[in-house]
């Protein structure tokens, strides 16, 4: 294996590192001796140059990606429901449901409001969330990064996602009713841009 071809195994396993890396912020010098304690048989100019050769190669990679992710965003269409409950159980919940999910440790119902019967059973309810629906071209299918984007911009302004659903063209995302607003206004800059 060529000093090249370590190095980016290296690299791969740092995901912190491999976005310093596309952004282009980051001390070659100093991470290349890093790199050399867990590559002691390579010289530290070879992983040096090695950096600057990932680092051209992520950041194009970068910018085409992002550029396809803002025209999925920019052909995106946002509704929002405000005053929403998301209900987890470990029974299957038969009710009328916004979006509905099944995993491994249970069940999963975003809803209007909470009938009558279920009041009384083993529930994880939580209240005053809202729901923001992003509604995507087709090509979201075949752009990767998308989903990781937007909750990207979502965690750098400190908006806590509670749920997380997409399928086919819809990312279904569950704040909390006072962070909503912000979201819309963060998603809706993001389609301007």
């Amino acid at each position: 294996m060529s000093v090249s071809e370590d190095v980016w195994l290296v690299v791969k396993g740092m995901p912190y590192v491999q976005e310093a890396l596309e952004k282009g912020i980051v001390n070659h010098s100093a991470l290349a001796r890093i790199i050399q304690k867990q590559m002691d048989w390579a010289s530290l100019p070879a992983i040096k140059v090695a950096l600057i050769r990932i680092e051209k190669k992520l950041a194009k990679e970068r910018r085409v990606l992002e550029r396809k992710v803002l025209e999925i965003i920019k052909g995106s269409r946002l509704e929002v429901k405000n005053r929403v409950i998301t209900i987890t159980s470990k029974e299957k919940i038969n009710m009328p449901c916004i979006a509905s999910v099944k995993g491994p440790s249970g069940f999963l119902c975003i809803a209007e409001t909470l009938p009558e019967g279920f009041k009384g059973r083993r529930l994880r309810i939580k209240r005053d969330m809202s729901i923001i629906s992003i509604i995507s071209p087709e090509k979201i299918e075949d752009t990767p990064t998308v989903v990781s984007f937007l909750l990207s911009i979502l965690a750098s302004e400190n908006i806590n996602v509670f749920e997380i659903m997409s399928f086919y063209r819809d990312t279904l995302i569950v704040v909390s009713e006072d962070d909503s607003a912000r979201c819309m206004e963060l998603l809706l800059r993001l389609m301007k841009r």
